[in-house]
């Protein structure tokens, strides 16, 4: 019997330099594989925590009990996923607009007198719905989650000192689409096979 036990199928994935957390409108062309390039639609939201990214899956269960006791059944009410990270790169009009919504910001580009500025709206206007794409790999290894429908639904308690990052800590919160996914995982081992084209 074959050994089911295979150390290159492990991964701890590590941020890709070209765009690791990438987010456009709804609708834009997504990618159906772990390598293929993005549309260009797609901004790259830059440096993340290392805390990474976490993927967490909600499924809501209720247990259905016979007479005398017996657990009969698992009935399943809810489904959902939401997707969490911490943005770093605070001043970036793409992340500021990510974070507060694209019409509350205002970007004037730098000039000689002065760098680039934003001007934030904070309101309580329901923020944007994108489509998200989130890359890494490890070794020779590629993953990639995309999430055709998702909106940021909470953003964590901003710190402004000189001990920390300032940085946002955000939630998206992912919806079906079409075809009732909530979103897609690609992966790629990169490992090929020997006499290829």
């Amino acid at each position: 019997m074959t050994s089911a036990i295979n150390v290159l199928e492990l991964v701890a994935a590590s941020p890709r330099v070209a765009g690791s957390i990438q987010r456009a409108p709804v609708g834009t062309p997504l990618p159906t594989d772990a390598t293929s390039a993005v549309n260009a639609a797609f901004v790259d939201l830059g440096y993340a925590s290392d805390d990474g990214v976490d993927f967490a899956e909600e499924r809501s269960v209720t247990d259905v009990y016979a007479w005398g006791g017996d657990e009969v059944a698992n009935l399943q009410e809810k489904y959902g996923r939401t997707v969490k990270f911490k943005l770093l790169q605070f001043l970036n009009s793409d992340v500021l607009e990510a974070a507060y919504k694209q019409a509350n910001v205002t970007t004037t580009p730098a000039d000689s007198d002065s760098g680039t500025k934003n001007a934030v709206l904070l309101n309580a206007k329901i923020l944007d719905t994108g489509a998200w794409i989130i890359d890494g790999y490890y070794q020779t290894a590629d993953v990639r989650w995309v999430f055709p429908i998702g909106r940021i639904v909470t953003i964590g308690d901003i710190k402004m000192t000189n001990k920390a990052l300032s940085m946002f800590d955000i939630a998206v919160k992912v919806f079906p689409d079409h075809d009732k996914n909530h979103g897609y995982l690609y992966t790629d081992d990169g490992v090929t096979t020997l006499g290829g084209s």
